[in-house]
């Protein structure tokens, strides 16, 4: 069993794949030069335990994605949170895996198919949780297999998926909390680690909100070496392109100060002055909403840890509120959005690993709705829709006011117009040019896009107030058919497409610059 690594610097620095012999358990690396390597491990990622054993797989806090080589197997471990995939193919004789669709897509020769119309819906399956996510896209030369949570043994004969780790049970609030902060605390070691040979800065995201509030109270203690804040939310019932008006201060500078964390105010409207890589963006997942952070990337210049409050809707007081069908609790990490979800090809270039925090100890789901009901939690439970009692006493008893934060429910996402086309002019006329050549829309058709934006925008933001035959439509019909109904959006078939446009073109981008070193 050989493990061996090659390190390409055309690659983005962390981006990787590897090429398994499934007879002789031979395993072949190439990786960008931020990625971290042992004797028999690979990783660009951080967990609760000392990076030098490399021990990242026997673990329910590692974040990230890498490969095991190690007692005659071959591990490949996934991020713990269901934002980063892994992406696979195999044959009887080889499997080949990498951390980024395009790249598995460029060295295996294979593209997304422009005329199949279910990458939407297969991408927002993950949204239904970890057991029963899709875990295939069909491609034009069979399928890519994909990877969430889940680790992966590869053998010989079958691909054997292993279970991560159970948190431990729950009881009450102070064991949460201090399972919270103790894992937080061995993975910024872990992170900042001498044995790296490029250790994180560790930076952070801060909003008015409960999630980003609570993350950054159980992170500042062990040192945050940079926040950011944007100074507006996206605005109500609009769009991206129409919401400027509308948009609510969410400026969270007061509270890095309570919590000693140096600050810089970021726009969450630095796209429209310049998208680099946008195509990026569009790679990762079909309507990304995570231009937000655009401003951050630019402001990453080493590799670095981003701490995010993703899946903060675990601490809500109602399962209907966050988003569970037929009130079901549990541990599957079901999610209400793809927010955050959209960030791993940039994450690659930028070189940055995404820590959504919230996910540690989530597979508990359970104890923590329970907690968060319990009389114990009374004195941090308001008497709003928007209630977190969890995140609302981790903040508070690390000194945040309770005016200072959760009062509101904002966000910052940038929603785009459906379907989404590119914001930068060049990348906008590509994306049209393979519409017209795939037959997807016609020229005519193309040029009545602003048109349907501002349609489908009546269709999804329908209210009595906004747009009132729409809304009365849909409750008739969904009053005749004895269930929600929802006017479909015009060219909804595009809803995918950008994705399939732009993953394709980054699968030829890495495709080139793999054969010309």
């Amino acid at each position: 069993m050989g493990f061996t690594v090659k390190t390409n610097e055309s690659l983005p620095p962390m981006a990787w794949y590897a090429r398994i012999d499934r007879s002789a358990m031979d395993t072949e690396v190439v990786c960008g030069r931020a990625v971290e390597t042992g004797s028999d491990f690979l990783v660009e990622g951080v967990w609760n335990g000392n990076f030098a054993d490399g021990d990242f797989g026997d673990t329910d806090c590692f974040f990230g994605s890498g490969l095991i080589a190690r007692d005659g197997d071959v591990v490949i471990v996934p991020s713990a949170a269901t934002t980063d995939a892994v992406y696979y193919c195999e044959s009887s004789t080889e499997f080949v895996v990498a951390n980024s669709l395009p790249l598995l897509l460029a060295i295996t020769g294979d593209r997304l198919k422009p005329d199949f119309f279910e990458y939407d819906r297969i991408l927002d399956s993950v949204l239904n949780g970890i057991h029963r996510y899709e875990r295939n896209l069909p491609t034009a030369r069979g399928a890519v297999n994909v990877l969430v949570h889940w680790n992966a043994r590869v053998g010989e004969g079958e691909i054997e998926f292993l279970e991560k780790r159970m948190p431990p049970a729950f009881p009450e609030f102070d064991t949460y909390a201090a399972y919270l902060r103790e894992n937080y605390r061995l993975i910024a070691e872990n992170a900042r680690s001498p044995d790296r040979k490029m250790p994180f800065r560790i930076v952070t995201t801060q909003s008015r909100g409960y999630d980003s509030t609570a993350v950054n109270a159980i992170a500042a203690p062990f040192g945050i070496d940079q926040a950011f804040t944007v100074g507006e939310s996206k605005g109500e019932n609009a769009w991206a392109n129409d919401d400027l008006e509308t948009q609510k201060n969410d400026d969270g500078s007061e509270i890095c100060e309570i919590l000693g964390i140096p600050c810089t105010t970021i726009s969450r409207r630095a796209f429209e002055n310049g998208f680099p890589n946008e195509h990026l963006f569009h790679a990762a997942v079909h309507n990304n909403e995570d231009a937000n952070i655009l401003d951050i990337i630019e402001r990453i210049t080493v590799p670095s840890l981003l701490l995010t409050g993703v899946l903060g809707e675990i601490w809500y007081t109602d399962p209907m509120e966050a988003g569970l069908e037929n009130r079901i609790v549990d541990g599957n990490l079901k999610r209400w959005d793809l927010g955050f979800h959209g960030l791993k090809e940039i994450q690659l270039h930028a070189g940055f690993v995404q820590l959504p925090m919230t996910y540690i100890g989530a597979r508990r789901r359970p104890d923590l709705f329970r907690i968060t009901n319990s009389d114990a939690m009374k004195p941090w439970s308001l008497p709003q829709i928007y209630n977190r009692p969890i995140p609302r006493r981790i903040a508070e008893e690390a000194g945040v006011p309770r005016a200072a934060f959760g009062q509101t429910k904002m966000a910052s996402a940038v929603a785009m117009p459906v379907p989404n086309v590119p914001v930068s002019p060049d990348l906008r006329r590509e994306y049209f040019a393979f519409l017209r050549k795939n037959g997807l829309l016609s020229g005519l058709s193309i040029r009545l896009i602003g048109l349907v934006h501002r349609i489908n925008a009546v269709i999804h933001f329908h209210s009595p107030r906004k747009s009132r035959p729409v809304y009365y439509l849909s409750r008739l019909l969904s009053r005749i058919l004895g269930e929600d109904f929802r006017i479909p959006f015009v060219f909804g078939h595009l809803t995918g497409t950008l994705f399939v446009f732009s993953a394709n073109r980054t699968a030829d981008l890495y495709r080139d610059s793999l054969h010309s070193d």
